[in-house]
């Protein structure tokens, strides 16, 4: 799967499954919005638990084969 910027990920359609019209007290677009940002909100946290860690100090103190 392809990574995306955090821009362009608000861009993912959402619409797998459509609010139910006339039932749901937020508008459809308000729903997709908070939808979205939930979306948004968890891949952060899986980008956060994936993301390498910074390179600096690699080779100071290091241990390991390199």
């Amino acid at each position: 799967m392809f990574r995306r910027r955090a821009k362009d990920r608000q861009d993912q359609p959402t619409s797998e499954t459509p609010p139910p019209q006339g039932d749901s007290p937020d508008p459809p677009k308000r729903a997709r919005a908070k939808e979205v940002s939930k979306m948004v909100g968890k891949m952060r946290k899986t980008n956060e638990r994936n993301r390498p860690r910074p390179r600096t100090g690699y080779d100071s103190g290091g241990g390991g084969d390199g």
